[in-house]
Protein backbone atom coordinates (compact mmCIF):
# COMPACT_ATOMS: atom_id res chain seq x y z
CA UNK A 1 0.00 0.00 0.00
CA UNK A 2 2.88 2.41 0.77
CA UNK A 3 4.28 1.88 -2.71
CA UNK A 4 0.98 2.84 -4.34
CA UNK A 5 0.78 6.06 -2.28
CA UNK A 6 4.35 6.97 -3.20
CA UNK A 7 3.67 6.32 -6.89
CA UNK A 8 0.56 8.52 -6.81
CA UNK A 9 2.47 11.22 -4.96
CA UNK A 10 5.28 11.21 -7.53
CA UNK A 11 2.78 11.21 -10.40
CA UNK A 12 0.94 14.21 -8.88
CA UNK A 13 4.16 16.14 -8.30
CA UNK A 14 5.35 15.41 -11.85
CA UNK A 15 2.10 16.71 -13.33
CA UNK A 16 2.28 19.82 -11.13
CA UNK A 17 5.83 20.50 -12.32
CA UNK A 18 4.78 20.34 -15.95
CA UNK A 19 1.78 22.63 -15.42
CA UNK A 20 3.32 25.33 -13.22
CA UNK A 21 1.91 28.19 -15.27
CA UNK A 22 -1.64 26.96 -14.69
CA UNK A 23 -1.04 26.98 -10.95
CA UNK A 24 0.39 30.49 -11.10
CA UNK A 25 -2.62 31.77 -13.04
CA UNK A 26 -4.99 29.94 -10.70
CA UNK A 27 -3.32 31.54 -7.67
CA UNK A 28 -3.50 34.95 -9.37
CA UNK A 29 -7.20 34.48 -10.16
CA UNK A 30 -7.89 33.49 -6.54
CA UNK A 31 -6.05 36.55 -5.21
CA UNK A 32 -7.82 38.89 -7.64
CA UNK A 33 -11.21 37.36 -6.89
CA UNK A 34 -10.66 37.54 -3.14
CA UNK A 35 -9.54 41.17 -3.40
CA UNK A 36 -12.63 42.05 -5.42
CA UNK A 37 -14.82 40.16 -2.93
CA UNK A 38 -13.37 42.08 0.02
CA UNK A 39 -13.74 45.46 -1.71
CA UNK A 40 -17.40 44.88 -2.56
CA UNK A 41 -18.62 43.65 0.85
CA UNK A 42 -19.60 47.14 2.04
CA UNK A 43 -21.72 48.03 -1.00
CA UNK A 44 -25.08 47.43 0.73
CA UNK A 45 -24.02 49.86 3.45
CA UNK A 46 -23.33 52.63 0.93
CA UNK A 47 -26.94 53.09 -0.20
CA UNK A 48 -28.45 56.45 0.74
CA UNK A 49 -31.82 55.87 2.42
CA UNK A 50 -33.28 59.14 1.13
CA UNK A 51 -32.48 58.70 -2.58
CA UNK A 52 -31.83 54.97 -2.86
CA UNK A 53 -28.62 55.66 -4.82
CA UNK A 54 -25.08 54.74 -3.84
CA UNK A 55 -22.93 57.32 -2.06
CA UNK A 56 -19.18 57.26 -1.39
CA UNK A 57 -17.90 56.50 2.08
CA UNK A 58 -15.74 59.57 2.68
CA UNK A 59 -15.95 63.33 2.00
CA UNK A 60 -13.12 63.40 -0.56
CA UNK A 61 -14.82 60.71 -2.62
CA UNK A 62 -18.02 62.75 -2.44
CA UNK A 63 -16.19 65.62 -4.14
CA UNK A 64 -14.94 63.25 -6.84
CA UNK A 65 -18.52 62.03 -7.33
CA UNK A 66 -19.59 65.63 -7.88
CA UNK A 67 -16.89 66.06 -10.51
CA UNK A 68 -17.84 62.78 -12.21
CA UNK A 69 -21.49 63.80 -12.30
CA UNK A 70 -20.48 67.12 -13.88
CA UNK A 71 -18.35 65.35 -16.50
CA UNK A 72 -21.23 62.98 -17.32
CA UNK A 73 -23.68 65.88 -17.63
CA UNK A 74 -21.47 68.40 -19.47
CA UNK A 75 -18.72 66.34 -21.12
CA UNK A 76 -15.87 68.16 -19.39
CA UNK A 77 -14.81 69.35 -15.96
CA UNK A 78 -15.69 72.87 -14.85
CA UNK A 79 -12.88 75.43 -14.91
CA UNK A 80 -13.61 76.78 -11.40
CA UNK A 81 -15.33 74.87 -8.63
CA UNK A 82 -17.21 77.52 -6.67
CA UNK A 83 -18.34 75.04 -4.02
CA UNK A 84 -14.77 74.79 -2.74
CA UNK A 85 -12.99 77.77 -1.15
CA UNK A 86 -15.99 80.04 -1.26
CA UNK A 87 -16.23 82.81 -2.61
CA UNK A 88 -13.17 82.65 -4.89
CA UNK A 89 -13.51 78.98 -5.87
CA UNK A 90 -10.96 76.27 -6.58
CA UNK A 91 -9.06 76.45 -9.86
CA UNK A 92 -6.70 73.47 -9.48
CA UNK A 93 -9.04 70.88 -10.96
CA UNK A 94 -6.34 69.40 -13.20
CA UNK A 95 -5.40 66.90 -10.50
CA UNK A 96 -8.95 65.48 -10.49
CA UNK A 97 -9.46 65.51 -14.24
CA UNK A 98 -8.03 62.07 -15.02
CA UNK A 99 -9.91 60.26 -12.24
CA UNK A 100 -13.19 62.05 -12.96
CA UNK A 101 -12.97 61.22 -16.65
CA UNK A 102 -11.99 57.59 -15.99
CA UNK A 103 -14.99 57.07 -13.73
CA UNK A 104 -17.25 58.86 -16.23
CA UNK A 105 -16.05 56.56 -19.04
CA UNK A 106 -16.51 53.59 -16.71
CA UNK A 107 -20.08 54.77 -16.06
CA UNK A 108 -20.76 55.08 -19.81
CA UNK A 109 -19.36 51.57 -20.34
CA UNK A 110 -21.55 50.07 -17.60
CA UNK A 111 -24.56 52.13 -18.65
CA UNK A 112 -24.24 50.83 -22.21
CA UNK A 113 -24.77 47.25 -20.99
CA UNK A 114 -27.22 48.04 -18.17
CA UNK A 115 -29.25 51.27 -18.43
CA UNK A 116 -30.23 51.12 -14.75
CA UNK A 117 -26.63 51.79 -13.63
CA UNK A 118 -26.23 55.17 -11.93
CA UNK A 119 -23.22 57.45 -11.64
CA UNK A 120 -23.17 56.79 -7.89
CA UNK A 121 -22.93 53.04 -8.42
CA UNK A 122 -20.16 53.42 -11.00
CA UNK A 123 -18.28 55.71 -8.61
CA UNK A 124 -18.56 53.26 -5.71
CA UNK A 125 -17.70 50.11 -7.69
CA UNK A 126 -14.84 51.66 -9.71
CA UNK A 127 -12.13 51.06 -7.05
CA UNK A 128 -12.86 47.32 -7.01
CA UNK A 129 -12.52 47.04 -10.79
CA UNK A 130 -9.48 49.33 -10.84
CA UNK A 131 -7.86 47.10 -8.19
CA UNK A 132 -8.26 44.00 -10.34
CA UNK A 133 -6.98 45.75 -13.48
CA UNK A 134 -4.01 47.21 -11.60
CA UNK A 135 -3.31 43.78 -10.12
CA UNK A 136 -3.11 42.30 -13.62
CA UNK A 137 -0.52 44.87 -14.68
CA UNK A 138 1.40 44.48 -11.42
CA UNK A 139 1.44 40.71 -11.92
CA UNK A 140 2.71 41.09 -15.49
CA UNK A 141 5.43 43.49 -14.33
CA UNK A 142 6.60 41.11 -11.62
CA UNK A 143 6.45 38.20 -14.02
CA UNK A 144 8.66 40.11 -16.45
CA UNK A 145 11.14 41.08 -13.74
CA UNK A 146 11.35 37.78 -11.84
CA UNK A 147 10.47 35.32 -14.64
CA UNK A 148 7.90 32.60 -13.84
CA UNK A 149 8.85 32.34 -10.16
CA UNK A 150 6.41 35.08 -9.17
Amino acid sequence: MDGVVEQRKEKLLASLRTKQTYLIYLAFALIAGFGYYIRTRALPLLIDVTTGDYIPSDPDAMGILRYVQYVVDHGQLMSIDYLRYYPTGFTGLDEFSLLAHLIAYFYHFLHFFNPSVTVGFADVIFPAYAFVIALVFFFLLLQKIFDWKV
